[in-house]
């Protein structure tokens, strides 16, 4: 499959199976928060937004510079089906995510 089946105008938070493109997907997600010691992270896979595929929740205890959280699924995928991934923190106030490719991405690619 191409890179460019991700449509960056319409619906560009999620990826969507492509006509003709159903099949069994790799589907990896990973987030990098900035540090703080308080409350928990976590990360899911959900599919047409009410099914969670898989996920990933950590309580954070020490501090780091970073903190990445990452979650990890194959998945049977239909045309027309679509993943987005939920990040979710309870810190108590804002926190912030690192971007980059190494830090915060997602990453769908179909195995058959």
């Amino acid at each position: 499959m191409n890179e460019t089946v991700h449509s960056t105008s319409v619906n560009n938070n999620r990826f969507t199976v492509p006509t003709g493109g159903g099949g069994f997907y790799d589907i990896t997600g990973q987030v990098s928060f900035v540090n703080n010691t308080n409350g928990n992270r976590m990360i899911r896979i959900i599919k047409n937004g009410n099914v969670v595929i898989a996920g990933s929740f950590h309580q954070t205890t020490i501090g780091f510079d970073v903190f990445q959280s990452q979650v990890t699924a194959k998945a049977a995928l239909n045309a027309g089906d679509y993943v987005t991934f939920n990040v979710y923190q309870n810190s108590g106030g804002t926190l912030n995510t690192i971007g980059g490719s190494g830090n915060t991405f997602g990453s769908v690619t179909k195995l058959w």
